[in-house]
Order: C-alpha cells, then sequence, then structure tokens
C-alpha cells in the first residue's frame, strides 16, 4: 500500500500517484478509526464510569496537548518544506544531515520538557483537572499515570519526524496506520495486564508508552 513518487513530467503517473496515495491514507485511516472504537469499547468495558478511567483520559491529556505544538504543529509545518527542497536538491543522503539534526535538538528539549512534566505533575494535574483535588485518590492517581505517560510526548516527536520525513517521500501510508499502532498497544496491553496490577489504569498508560 505504499505509493512510489511519480516520474518527473509524467501527468498520467502524477494522477495514479494521488489516487494510490489517497486510497492508503483513507484505508490507514478507517483502519485506525476501527481500532479506535474497540479501544473505547474495551476502556468502558472493563472501567465504566469509574473515577480511574477519568483520571486515564486526564493524564494522557496532558502530553497530547504539549504533542499538538510538537508532534502536529509548528515544528513539523516548518520542517517538512526544508526537508522536501533539501530531498530535491541534494537527494537523501545530503538530507538526512537535517533529521539528525533536528532530532538531536528535539530529543534535547524535549527530556528537559519530560523531566518538568515528571518532577511537576501534581501542579499540572491541579490546572489541568482542579476538581479532582478533592478526590485524594483520584488526584494521585492521575500524577502517577501522568508520570508514567508524560515520557510518550517525547517518543511520539521523535516518531512524528520520522513519519514527516517518510510524507516528504511520498510514503504515506506508514504515517497514516501509526494511530492504530497506539490504539492496538492500548488494546492488548488493557487486556493482558488488567488485573497484574493494583491500580489496573495502569495498564492503559503502559500500553501508551509502547504504542
Amino acid at each position: 500500500m505504499i505509493a512510489d513518487p511519480p516520474s518527473p513530467g509524467s501527468k498520467t503517473s502524477s494522477k495514479e500517484y494521488l489516487t494510490r496515495a489517497a486510497g492508503s491514507v483513507a484505508i490507514a485511516t478507517l483502519i485506525s478509526r476501527l481500532f479506535g472504537y474497540v479501544r473505547d469499547m474495551i476502556i468502558a468495558d472493563l472501567f465504566g464510569a469509574r473515577a480511574a478511567a477519568d483520571a486515564f483520559f486526564v493524564a494522557f491529556r496532558i502530553p497530547n496537548l504539549l504533542r499538538r505544538f510538537t508532534a502536529e504543529g509548528a515544528l513539523t509545518a516548518a520542517f517538512v518544506p526544508v526537508y522536501s527542497e533539501a530531498l530535491k536538491r541534494k537527494g537523501k543522503p545530503g538530507a538526512f544531515p537535517i533529521i539528525c539534526n533536528l532530532l538531536t535538538i528535539l530529543t534535547a528539549l524535549l527530556m528537559i520538557v519530560t523531566a518538568g512534566g515528571v518532577i511537576f505533575a501534581p501542579w499540572i494535574v491541579k490546572v489541568i483537572a482542579p476538581g479532582f483535588t478533592s478526590d485524594p485518590h483520584t488526584y494521585e492517581l492521575t500524577t502517577q499515570l501522568t508520570r508514567i505517560m508524560f515520557p510518550y510526548l517525547l517518543v511520539i516527536s521523535i516518531a512524528a519526524t520520522f513519519m514527516a520525513a517518510l510524507n516528504s517521500m511520498g510514503r504515506f501510508f506508514i504515517p497514516a496506520i501509526a494511530p492504530a499502532l497506539l490504539n492496538i498497544s492500548i488494546i492488548v496491553c488493557a487486556l493482558l495486564f488488567y488485573d497484574k496490577f493494583e491500580e489496573p489504569t495502569i495498564a492503559l498508560a503502559i500500553g501508551v508508552l509502547i504504542g
């Protein structure tokens, strides 16, 4: 399901390429949505409307908010045009140092952000979900889950850099199918480790990190 870039100047090849690319992205998106639906059903079945489920979703939302600025925000928007231009002018070997430089800077910055998120998790939870402070157990659980999942920001941002590079090279299926892998990881960990922890929602947090 990988669409190879068309040869220059070929209108027919360009149309076929766009059709294949759109088709592969549509299929990958559908697969991801289906697994997302299954994930939500399993979480609802295992946790219902309990406070533990709310704690997980709030804790997961915290790194997700920051991810929009790194993995899906201005950083990616700035990277793709620069990398695409380098590919045209220098080819893959000449463009590769751009990825290396970006990953070096990104990793260093996000390691600092991640460390800060882990250290200041109790205060972050108070800001994101102030109502949880009235329930000490839910508040402590949310803080614990936030600390477990905060490194997800670093992992997903690095992965997003590679996915942006794949998009620049005309490889759209793998980046589009990536969310499905996260959903599958959460599903598998929820089913396998639900009863292995004193707090079952830790299984979901582990699924996020693996995915």
